[in-house]
């Protein structure tokens, strides 16, 4: 049964069938590559405005105005001056000669007088111990069999009194030699054995007694 509405091709045609198949596809592939082209979308390019000038002005900071106040006068009172000081000057010659120290050699002759008498009291007394000392019995203490045993040396220092008849009333060590026994031998032996020749008056002198076993 034929349908209403359809084509059918004669049959005389149907030989060319495939040559009008192609000859319809290449027709549409024309149209696509030549017609479809201007159905696409351009894009939209906004015109491009050349700039408008702009005027730049700098303005230089002012420096601030100071304004000065002026004083405020009380209506009826007058300004009161003020007195203008006189400016300091060198003092007169005759204020300046006053400010001159006196003559101070009278203080200075008596304080050096003063040196010099003690002095020459101080050499007095440094020649009475020389000679002393010079004139004196004085023997060197034994040095004891124990510290020469084990070594011992060292220097004590002693402070000597002697009375008015040349004879030994004290001495104190006065710097230690680092060992007791040296110390004690070296005062024994001044108490013990020491004389002088009598000087009059008391004599105190410093002595070092010296343990060497180089010496010895």
């Amino acid at each position: 049964m034929k349908k209403p509405g359809a084509f059918k091709l004669p049959s005389s045609l149907h030989r060319f069938k495939g040559p009008l198949l192609a000859a319809l596809g290449f027709h549409a592939l024309l149209m696509g590559i030549f017609w479809f082209p201007t159905l696409r979308v351009k894009p939209v390019i906004s015109p491009i405005y050349p700039p408008t000038n702009l005027e730049i002005t700098l303005e230089t900071p002012t420096s601030p105005q100071i304004h000065e106040e002026k004083p405020q006068t009380i209506p009826g009172n007058s300004p009161v001056p003020i007195p203008s000081l006189p400016l300091e000057t060198n003092p007169p010659l005759q204020y300046a000669e006053k400010l001159i120290l006196p003559d101070a050699a009278g203080p200075v002759s008596q304080t050096s007088q003063e040196n010099d008498s003690q002095k020459s009291a101080t050499l007095a007394e440094e020649s009475i111990r020389v000679e002393l000392w010079n004139n004196g019995f004085h023997p060197l203490p034994e040095y004891p069999h124990v510290a020469r045993k084990f070594g011992y040396e060292g220097m004590t220092v002693v402070r000597i009194k002697i009375d008015s008849t040349g004879r030994v009333l004290e001495v104190d060590v006065l710097v230690s030699s680092g060992y007791a026994i040296l110390d004690k031998t070296a005062r024994n032996k001044i108490l013990q054995d020491w004389r002088f020749n009598p000087p009059g008056r008391e004599i105190v002198m410093v002595k070092e007694i010296n343990f060497s076993l180089i010496q010895r």
